[in-house]
């Protein structure tokens, strides 16, 4: 245990040496909030388990990432009542390439496909803190056309802007240094002509630290 450990490290004499287990300390910044712990959580079946599961594992900053199927009814909003963040992978689920055109597929996974990039909308209006990030992209550009369908899906642009900036900063206990304009902060930005998450829009200027 904790306890264990800090009193064999105060003064080991007379003392048998703690085991370790290096699983259990990994966990350890946890236990006084100054580590996120991030849950993976991709169906809402997933989602509910972590919040049954949240009690048990006695962490303060927790987050579930995936969260692709938080447009299912209920699940953003229990995730606001417990005061769980998500991370949001923009990496829409699509048919398998080169898959049987002819095979049979699945209602639910058809339901899946068209709805996933409707969860941001549905964690904004449960006013669940939630960022993106994309499991897949290779390019920002890849990343940003994975942001567009939860646009083009219902999520409000300032919401959009807002999760890959300083709603993601905030989930990682960053935005005190990133995140926003502000005076003091770390500049990181990528300036735009137009809508940034138009088809082919590109940035004119980008500055780094």
């Amino acid at each position: 245990s904790i306890e264990a450990r800090a009193l064999y490290a105060e003064n080991p004499s007379g003392l048998v040496r703690p085991a370790r287990d290096r699983a259990a300390e990994a966990l350890e910044p946890t236990l006084d909030a100054a580590e996120l712990v991030l849950y993976p959580a991709n169906t809402a079946i997933e989602v509910r388990r972590a919040l049954r599961l949240r009690p048990d594992l006695a962490v303060e900053r927790m987050a579930v990432y995936g969260a692709q199927q938080t447009y299912a009814p209920g699940v953003a909003r229990a995730l606001a009542e417990a005061g769980l963040s998500a991370l949001l992978d923009v990496a829409w689920p699509e048919e398998r390439k080169g898959a049987d055109p002819d095979a049979d597929t699945s209602l639910r996974v058809l339901e899946y496909r068209k709805r996933a990039p409707g969860s941001a909308s549905a964690l904004q209006s449960a006013d669940v803190r939630f960022a993106f990030y994309s499991s897949k992209a290779k390019t920002p550009r890849e990343l940003l056309d994975g942001v567009r369908k939860a646009v083009e899906a219902g999520l409000a642009q300032d919401a959009a802007i807002e999760a890959l900036t300083l709603g993601a900063a905030r989930i990682h206990g960053a935005d005190r240094m990133l995140g926003s304009l502000e005076a003091g902060k770390i500049a990181n930005l990528a300036v735009f002509r137009d809508d940034p998450f138009a088809a082919k829009a590109k940035p004119v200027m980008v500055f780094v630290d």
